[in-house]
């Protein structure tokens, strides 16, 4: 669970940071390690 809300989060300041072009890349970076993280943690599960 809180992968989801980490994940949400960073999705979150993903888009606002191609909305206002502020940081951009440095959140985008973010967002494919936490993509990364639950893609290993789902697959630790099975």
């Amino acid at each position: 669970m809180m992968l989801w809300t980490i994940f949400i989060f960073l999705i979150f300041l993903w888009v606002l940071g191609i909305v206002s072009g502020f940081v951009g890349s440095y959140i985008h970076f973010l967002l494919i390690a936490a993509v990364t993280v639950i893609i290993i943690s789902l697959i630790k599960r099975k």
